[in-house]
C-alpha cells in the first residue's frame, strides 16, 4: 500500500469505526421503543431483529468476497450507503416500512464493520509490522466501544432525530472508506516498491492462522453468556435496569480505556523491536475472561461485591482477545484475503450467537452458556499462551523489524 494512505489509516479508520458504531448503536438505542410506539408487537419485532442479524452476516460474507476483487474500500462504502439509506428510511418513511430500514441498516453495518478492519489489515499486512497493525485494530475496537457507550445519549432524542444523526454518521464513515480507497488508487503509481517480507518455509503459518480462527470461535461465542447472567442479576435487583444502568456503560468505557493503553504499549514494542507474540496476549485475555465469568457466576445478587471485579476482568480480557485476535487472524495473508478471513471469524462466532440468543429465553440457558465459556476460554487461553513462542517461528521468521516512524 502507498505510504500516505497507510499512515492516514491510523487516524481515519478509527474515525470510520466510531461513525459506524455511533450510527448503529444510536439506532439500536431507540429502535425498540420506536417500533412499539408504531404499533408493532414484541414478537414481530423479535422476528424482524433476528432476520436483521442474518442479513448482517450475509452482508459480512459478501463484503469479504468482494474485497478479493476490489479491496475492502468498495464494500465498506457500499455498506455505509446502505446504512445511511436505512437510517433515512426509518426517519422519513411510514412506520409500516420500518422492516426495510432495519434490514438496510443491519446489512450496511455488517459490510462496513468487516471492511474497516480489512482495510487496517491490508495497510499493515507484513508480519514485521504486526504491532502497528495491532495499534490500528485497538484504535478501531476502542472507538467502536466508545461510540457504543456514548450512544445512550440517543435515547434522549426523538427517534426521528436519532435516525437523522445516524444517517450523517453513516455517510461520514462511507466518505472515509471511499477517500482511503481513492488515495490508494491515486498514489499507487508513485509508490516506492515495498521490500518483500522474508520468505517462510511452506505454508505452516496459514495453518496456524486457520487453527487460531477455529479454536477461538467457541470461547468468544460463550463469552456473551456472561452478559446474559449480568442482565439476569440486574432484572432481579430492586430498581431493575433503571437503577443499574451504569453497569451496562462500564464495559465499553473500560474497553475503550484499555485499548488506548495497549495501543501505546504496541507502539513501544514496535519501536524497540521487542517481539511479544499476539498469541501470548490472546491467551492471557482468554484466561481473564474465564476468571471474570466464574467470578460473576458466583454472585448471588447484583449487590454482591464480586460483580464489579468480574465485569472489569471480563472487559480487560475482551480487549486482550478481541482486537488482537482479529489482528492475528487477518495478519500475514495476501492482500486480497484479510477481509475474507475476518468475515469468516464473524460468521463462525456470531452465526451461532443468533441461535444462542433465541435459546437464552430458556431458564438457566445464560448460565449454562457462561459455564461453557469458563471451561473453553480457560483451556484454550492456556493452550494459546503455551504455544505462542513455539509457533512464532512459523508466524514470524527471524528478521529485523523495520521502524517505520
Amino acid at each position: 500500500m502507498p505510504k500516505l494512505p497507510r499512515w492516514a489509516s491510523f487516524v481515519l479508520l478509527p474515525v470510520a469505526a466510531a461513525c459506524d458504531g455511533a450510527a448503529y448503536y444510536g439506532i439500536r438505542g431507540v429502535l425498540f421503543v420506536f417500533l412499539l410506539e408504531a404499533g408493532q408487537d414484541p414478537e414481530s419485532i423479535g422476528v424482524m431483529l433476528a432476520a436483521a442479524g442474518i442479513v448482517s452476516l450475509i452482508a459480512t460474507a459478501v463484503a469479504g468476497g468482494l474485497a478479493i476483487a476490489v479491496g475492502p474500500w468498495v464494500g465498506g462504502a457500499l455498506g455505509a450507503a446502505a446504512m445511511a439509506l436505512g437510517a433515512l428510511a426509518l426517519c422519513v418513511m411510514p412506520p409500516e416500512t420500518a422492516g426495510l430500514g432495519v434490514l438496510l441498516v443491519s446489512a450496511g453495518h455488517g459490510a462496513l464493520r468487516v471492511s474497516v478492519l480489512g482495510a487496517a489489515a491490508r495497510a499493515f499486512a507484513d508480519f514485521r509490522t504486526e504491532q502497528l497493525r495491532n495499534v490500528v485494530f485497538l484504535g478501531i475496537y476502542g472507538a467502536t466501544n466508545l461510540a457504543a457507550a456514548l450512544s445512550g445519549a440517543a435515547t434522549e432524542l426523538t427517534a426521528e432525530l436519532a435516525f437523522l444523526c445516524a444517517t450523517a454518521f453513516a455517510m461520514g464513515a462511507g466518505a472515509v472508506l471511499a477517500g482511503l480507497g481513492g488515495a490508494v488508487l491515486a498514489t499507487r503509481e508513485d509508490a516506492e516498491p515495498e521490500e518483500e517480507a522474508p520468505k517462510r518455509e511452506g505454508h505452516s503459518h496459514l495453518l496456524v492462522i486457520g487453527g487460531v480462527l477455529l479454536l477461538s470461535a467457541l470461547p468468544w461465542i460463550t463469552y456473551q453468556g456472561g452478559f446474559g447472567v449480568l442482565s439476569e442479576l440486574i432484572r432481579e435487583a430492586p430498581g431493575g435496569v433503571s437503577g443499574h444502568r451504569w453497569l451496562f456503560a462500564l464495559n465499553p468505557m473500560v474497553v475503550a480505556g484499555v485499548c488506548a493503553l495497549l495501543a501505546g504499549v504496541a507502539v513501544v514494542l514496535h519501536v524497540t523491536k521487542v517481539r511479544v507474540p499476539n498469541l501470548v496476549a490472546i491467551g492471557v485475555g482468554f484466561v481473564f475472561v474465564s476468571a471474570g465469568l466464574v467470578t460473576l457466576l458466583g454472585a448471588d445478587s447484583i449487590e454482591d461485591g464480586v460483580v464489579l471485579p468480574a465485569v472489569i476482568l471480563m472487559s480487560v480480557g475482551e480487549v486482550l482477545v478481541g482486537p488482537l485476535l482479529l489482528s492475528r487472524i487477518a495478519g500475514d495473508l495476501p492482500k486480497r484475503f484479510p477481509t475474507l478471513a475476518l468475515a469468516a471469524f464473524f460468521l463462525l462466532s456470531q452465526g451461532p450467537l443468533t441461535l444462542l440468543n433465541a435459546a437464552s429465553v430458556l431458564e438457566g440457558a445464560d448460565r449454562a452458556i457462561a459455564w461453557v465459556g469458563v471451561l473453553s476460554a480457560g483451556v484454550i487461553g492456556v493452550a494459546f499462551a503455551a504455544a505462542a513462542f513455539p509457533l512464532q517461528r512459523w508466524l514470524a521468521p527471524q528478521t529485523e523489524t523495520p521502524a517505520e516512524f
